[in-house]
């Protein structure tokens, strides 16, 4: 899957977490097929909190919005593309999804499967390394890598 415009997103966030690293960083994102590849043609940012002392911050997403953006890609016929970063690894570990973010994840699949969304992407970036879950229908493909790579030859599936 080669998404054209998706080193723009990942420019983006490389530099929100240059900003303020100890943030997570977040958006929904709607995919479109433009012949064999897709382009990100929506985006809603989702907004981290500063963390309190000594902690990280998370980013909480209400049902309600969750629903909404699901429903607006079934309706428009979008790829719904959910990513957000962990910037606080160290450059030599893979990043990768927490206990939270993969019961998010089912959660999110179970609510669109109720409403028509056959196919879900979730991605977490610190921008160097990535974890991408891909859901169609019953089938999960994962793929985990340098983003680099992505950015220029895009996802495996």
């Amino acid at each position: 899957m080669y998404i054209s415009n998706f080193k723009v997103m990942i420019d983006k966030l490389e530099e929100k977490i240059k900003l303020e690293e100890k943030i997570e960083y977040g958006y929904f994102l709607a995919l479109k097929k433009i012949d064999s590849s897709y382009i990100i043609d929506c985006e809603y940012e989702l907004l981290g909190k500063i963390p309190d002392k000594g902690n990280r911050a998370k980013i909480h997403i209400e049902k309600e919005e969750s629903y909404k953006f699901l429903e607006w890609c079934s309706r428009t016929n979008h790829i719904p593309m959910i990513i957000h970063t962990h910037p606080y690894y160290k450059s030599g570990q893979c990043v990768s999804f927490s206990y939270q973010d993969h019961n998010f994840n089912q959660s999110l699949v179970k609510l669109g499967n109720k409403i028509g969304v056959e196919n879900i992407i979730f991605i977490v970036t610190n921008c160097i390394t990535y974890q991408m879950c891909y859901y169609e229908k019953s089938f999960i493909y994962e793929e985990e890598g340098e983003i680099k790579n992505v950015k220029e030859r895009g996802f495996y599936y």
